[in-house]
């Protein structure tokens, strides 16, 4: 446990010295989970003691709310929680007080997405500091004031980089805007248009752009890779290391998938390895990164179809990875892809890490606390918050469990 904060510090510390350091990282006091899969973007919350046994009765619920269609994951800073969904035939941000549930202010975004794997907004709002980024289905990216959600700007990602204006995404965007100092990143448009851009996050202005790939529904991953920061991102032939600066490429790796589609963001586990892993029957990989002669040669160290993350990641903690293959949540290693554990209760769910506990949301909206260890399944507590397909991963900030179907958000106590 210790090494994985550790590990953390180390990170952060970087960052700052290196004048990267942005909003888009843990905050001080590492409660609040400010972006997709947390302020880190890992899936794991640094808060502690948090209930180590849930009551048969399920951890108190202290509110729930009625929302509309949508995917976007759950954004909090302080008192202020963000989500986007559909309301009244459009697309809206809608900031919340996270104590109580309460409307603070709405944003139309766009108009009503319909798709048929599920209506609404997908890509999860990014906070910084005093202004929150969000994005709905159509791509047109919003830059806001989230005191009073008052537009500084906006720019439709669609129309400005993709050479062929033939509709968003058949699926809808999903990219959830990373934030690197005063530089906002995004997964672009559809092919042959641009697949990663950088924004001048006060502007909108574009800064850099990255195309050698095809459709990306992922988001981009900040990584230091053995201490050189990149912008690594899952794209439609696999994935990609890019230059924060330029936007120049520096390696890639081919993970084709049948659908040319690779979802979940890739995961560093190691400070010279990372992590894709695929749906569509396709598997996991693990490569490891080395910079020679000016250039950086890709090493593949493991491949198995045993852990298919379709579109909600993995987490790390000790050397050992927890996710969902397919519809099997699953403990392995991370150096070795060696299964540890499996359990098949949760369907395509979708998984966290904090204080050493795992939550795990089930696509039926079954939650459940479950201990963190690579000796076996253990279960901590389990209860039923929703009902109908669950696949927006949980939220943890303050003490609070979030999580949300596409009709409620329902918020419960689990310090």
């Amino acid at each position: 446990m210790k090494y994985r904060y550790l590990w953390i510090m180390i990170v952060w510390i970087f960052l700052y010295l290196s004048g990267a350091a942005g909003f888009g990282f843990p905050d001080e006091n590492g409660s609040d989970w400010t972006q997709m899969r947390g302020s880190a973007r890992d899936g794991i919350s640094t808060e502690t003691k948090l209930a180590d046994r849930w009551p048969e009765s399920g951890p108190a619920e202290i509110w729930r709310k009625n929302i509309g269609d949508g995917y976007s994951g759950v954004a909090v800073s302080g008192d202020r929680l963000f989500i986007t969904f559909s309301h009244d035939g459009k697309e809206k941000l809608f900031c919340l007080n996270a104590g109580s549930g309460g409307e603070i202010w709405q944003f139309a975004l766009n108009d009503h997405f319909d798709e048929q794997f599920g209506d609404g907004p997908r890509a999860t709002p990014t906070i910084d500091g005093e202004t929150v980024y969000a994005i709905g289905s159509y791509g047109i990216l919003y830059s806001l004031n989230a005191k009073n959600g008052q537009k500084n700007w906006e720019l439709n990602i669609h129309q400005t980089f993709s050479d062929e204006q033939n509709g968003p995404f058949n699926r809808g965007y999903a990219s959830s805007p990373l934030i690197l100092g005063d530089t906002l990143i995004i997964c672009g448009s559809i092919p042959p248009g641009k697949t990663v851009v950088a924004l001048n996050k006060h502007t909108g202005k574009t800064i850099w752009t990255y195309q050698n790939g095809t459709t990306s529904y992922s988001s981009p991953m900040l990584m230091h890779i053995s201490g050189h920061p990149q912008i690594v991102s899952s794209i439609g032939y696999g994935m990609a290391g890019i230059d924060p600066k330029t936007g120049a490429e520096l390696w890639k790796y081919r993970w084709e998938t049948s659908y040319e589609l690779n979802i979940v963001p890739p995961l560093q586990v190691a400070p010279d390895k990372v992590m894709i892993s695929s749906g569509y029957d396709k598997g996991a990989a693990l490569v490891q990164l080395q910079q020679k002669n000016g250039s950086w040669e890709v090493n593949e160290l493991w491949t198995n179809r045993l852990f298919r993350n379709h579109f909600n990641g993995s987490v790390l903690l000790d050397g050992f990875l927890y996710g969902f293959d397919n519809k099997n949540l699953k403990c392995i290693n991370a150096l070795t892809g060696e299964e540890q554990w499996a359990n098949r209760d949760f369907g395509k769910g979708s998984v966290i890490l904090a204080d050493d506990k795992l939550y795990v949301q089930g696509e039926n909206g079954q939650i459940a606390l479950v201990k963190a260890t690579p000796t076996g399944y253990t279960e901590l507590g389990r209860h039923t918050a929703l009902t109908g397909r669950c696949w927006t991963i949980p939220a943890l900030a303050n003490g609070k469990l979030y999580v949300r179907n596409m009709s409620e958000l329902v918020c419960y106590d689990v310090k």
